[in-house]
């Protein structure tokens, strides 16, 4: 008996196959583990073949999971998600900040501020002073080790969510922080 689960897998893959070679996407096909005439041979099935390619009683397809764009998604299942990403827009929050936290778009971040009434910045974020970046820097540290893990631990939404406690408590934009503090980690990295 073939396992209804074999056939739903089977059933994906080939259907994901076939889409991506409709599209005339030959590198997402070799991306999936198959060359050229293997390609060429899906191409000229019949359908009843394509058929007996689902039915198979042999899993043939493999399943995977994007661990990190699946543990964002799960983040975005939050109750809280609506008031945390407004709270970031209105702390100052850019599009590529909200896109790699939230997943969304700049347009989608745009239309945002906009029915928050937040002013667009234009431009190159203001230079923070040596002051500021010292003190924003000593903040980091402080509320880091304050969480109980290693910051390396810690996920991108607990991380932004010190951010916004920092832009909140010095009144600086959280784009202009989110970049000092990935500027700083960058440089400790390669040190």
């Amino acid at each position: 008996m073939i396992r209804p689960a074999t056939i739903a897998l089977n059933e994906a893959a080939l259907h994901h196959l076939l889409y991506e070679i409709q599209q005339g996407n030959l590198n997402a096909c070799k991306a999936m583990g198959l060359d050229e005439d293997v390609i060429t041979r899906i191409i000229n099935l019949p359908p009843t073949k394509l058929s007996r390619l689902v039915y198979s009683p042999v899993c043939w397809g493999r399943f995977a999971i994007d661990a990190l764009i699946f543990n964002r998604l799960i983040d975005g299942l939050d109750d809280n998600r609506e008031t945390f990403i407004n709270r970031a827009i209105r702390l100052g929050a850019s599009s590529p900040m909200m896109m790699e936290c939230f997943g969304l778009t700049h347009s989608e971040t745009a239309q945002r501020r906009r029915l928050l009434q937040v002013p667009t910045r234009r431009g190159r974020l203001l230079e923070l002073d040596d002051a500021q970046k010292k003190e924003i820097w000593l903040r980091w540290q402080t509320l880091t080790m304050d969480c109980g893990k290693p910051e390396s631990q810690l996920s991108q939404i607990e991380k932004l969510d010190l951010m916004m406690m920092i832009a909140e408590e010095q009144s600086i934009i959280l784009a202009s922080i989110w970049q000092e503090i990935q500027s700083y980690a960058e440089a400790v990295d390669e040190s």
